[in-house]
């Protein structure tokens, strides 16, 4: 779970960079691993913030892998 969190940092860093894609992407690849047992607290938190903070593809692509 550490490491989920720091990718979802990291992915947060991308998206202040002006990477939305970069970090959509970064959040994708990270969720899509975790046990589903990992996909709440903290780092469902840490997901919804970031997926707040994207727009267009990026977004629609984060929305589709919290909602699986």
């Amino acid at each position: 779970m550490t490491r989920a969190l720091l990718a979802l940092d990291n992915a947060q860093c991308l998206l202040a960079g002006r990477d939305p894609q970069g970090a959509a992407d970064m959040a994708t690849e990270v969720w899509q691993h975790l046990p589903k047992g990992f996909r709440t607290g903290l780092v469902r938190t840490r997901a919804e913030t970031l997926h707040g903070g994207l727009v267009g593809k990026p977004r629609d692509q984060l929305t589709e892998v919290l909602s699986a």
